[in-house]
């Protein structure tokens, strides 16, 4: 998200946070849109779209059926660019349809501890060779990558210093490292361990 907010590319970020959410503020104070996507339960929907009318709920299942019912055109409203971090393999997939032809996909995120599971990615495939699409899995970055990313950090500690410093949640000694890499602080988003005496 920084990088296209430091390009000035128009962003929308889906996310399981509940719209009111720091993180869904925070993304917004960035300048993206944001909308809550909530693959895993229908009711946890439900009661989030009754608690906000204003919210911009999301079935993941159900997202792009009605979409499609409701004039949702690949071609005109489609990403040109997908950056999947959740690690889910129900959100990658659906999230895949809603690729504009020539469209990027990056696969972002993993889940822990593999648990594979049979999915049919025929869509995907098919999707992806008569629409050209181009679907990427990272976590490693080259040089030049960490060179462009402080030059985007540096760019934004002028025009989004406070939301930088927001995306530092929490800061740890060594000996409690550990609980903050097998647990996830509600509303976390990064974890620095300080070393420094």
């Amino acid at each position: 998200m920084l990088a296209a907010v430091a390009r000035d590319w128009p962003v929308t970020m889906a996310g399981r946070d509940p719209s009111d959410s720091f993180r869904a503020q925070l993304a917004r104070r960035f300048g993206a849109a944001y909308c809550q996507l909530d693959a895993l339960s229908a009711a946890s929907a439900e009661r989030e779209a009754a608690a906000s009318a204003s919210a911009s709920v999301f079935r993941a299942p159900e997202f792009l059926a009605s979409a499609l019912r409701d004039g949702f055109a690949v071609e005109r409203d489609a990403f040109d660019l997908v950056l999947e971090c959740t690690g889910a393999d129900e959100v990658m997939l659906l999230a895949a349809q809603g690729l504009a032809s020539r469209g990027v996909m990056v696969w972002l995120g993993s889940t822990r501890i593999p648990e594979p599971r049979w999915r049919n990615v025929e869509r995907l495939m098919r999707d992806g060779i008569l629409r050209n699409h181009l679907h990427l899995a990272t976590v490693n970055s080259a040089p030049r990558d960490f060179i462009d990313a402080l030059r985007h950090l540096e760019a934004l500690s002028t025009s989004h210093a406070a939301e930088l410093s927001a995306l530092i949640t929490d800061r740890v000694r060594p000996e409690q490292a550990l609980w903050h890499y097998t647990n996830r602080t509600p509303q976390g988003i990064k974890t620095v361990v300080d070393y420094s005496e």
